[in-house]
Parts: C-alpha cells; sequence; structure tokens
C-alpha cells in the first residue's frame, strides 16, 4: 500500500492486526492513540517508503502510553522524514538501533521523558559525518529529557 495511518484511535490498545505486514509503500503514521503503549504487531515491518509516493516518513507523534519502539527494530532506512513528537512518556528510541539512514527531516522533539543523550547517539549513528552539514538536513531535536 501507499501510506498507513494509523491515528485518533480511543481505544486502540495494539497493533497486533498488523503483525504480517512486511513493507509500506509510502509513509508510517502513528499518531494520538491514547492507549497504545508499545508497536507491537509492527515486528515484521522491514521497510517504508519503497514505493514512488512523495510521502515517505515515519511518524510517531502524541501517543500518551507509547513507551516502547522495539516492534520497529526490523527498520534499517527511512527515505523520508523521521519525527518522534509529543509522547508523553517514551523513555527510549532502543527500537530504531538498526536505523542507519533518514533520507529526510530528523525531529525527535517534545518527549519529556526521552534522555537528549538517546536523541544524540541516534543522531550521531545515522548522520555521522553529516552532523557537520546539518544544512542539508532538516533538524529539530527540542523538549526531550535533559541528560541520561
Amino acid at each position: 500500500g501507499r501510506l498507513l495511518k494509523v491515528g485518533s484511535n480511543a481505544m486502540l490498545e495494539d497493533l497486533e492486526g498488523l503483525r504480517s505486514l512486511q513493507y509500506v509503500g509510502g509513509a508510517l503514521s502513528i499518531w494520538g492513540n491514547p492507549q497504545i503503549t508499545s508497536l507491537m504487531g509492527l515486528d515484521s515491518l522491514a521497510s517504508i517508503g519503497t514505493g514512488e509516493h512523495e510521502a515517505r516518513n515515519l511518524e510517531v507523534n502524541f501517543n500518551a502510553s507509547l513507551i516502547s519502539l522495539d516492534a520497529l527494530s526490523a527498520l534499517h532506512t527511512v527515505p523520508g522524514d523521521l519525527q518522534v513528537a509529543g509522547n508523553a512518556i517514551l523513555p527510549s528510541l532502543e527500537g530504531l538501533h538498526n536505523l542507519t539512514s533518514v533520507g529526510g527531516g530528523f525531529v525527535v522533539i517534545n518527549n519529556p521523558a526521552l534522555p537528549s543523550c538517546e536523541v544524540d547517539a541516534l543522531l550521531e549513528r545515522i548522520l555521522g559525518e553529516q552532523l557537520e552539514d546539518l544544512h542539508l538536513v532538516g533538524l529539530g531535536v527540542l523538549l526531550n529529557l535533559i541528560g541520561c
């Protein structure tokens, strides 16, 4: 498919129904689901943005109970923007540990339980030497927990 948007579902508790999903041709957006604590169900997701659709982003935003991104560990590349924002109690980016490339912007903002050192480590791993050329990449790293 082109886009997968899972949003504004007040009663949705998990993504188990997506367990066999291996790729999304365009963007994957998970936002405004206050009951979801993890993204389990997306464990088989190996790629996003494989199609010719313009939107090839990964967005995980405003999921009030989200505490884990571990189900995204099979992802290696996000061809568009990576955005993790407004997840009130998300303590770690551990599920993104296999991510090696982001083709667009890098926005990790307003995650008050997320230590800034986690964000810095992910940014360094993905961008590496490109950190000196940030004008090439949209960057937003704000309002996360200071320190480790």
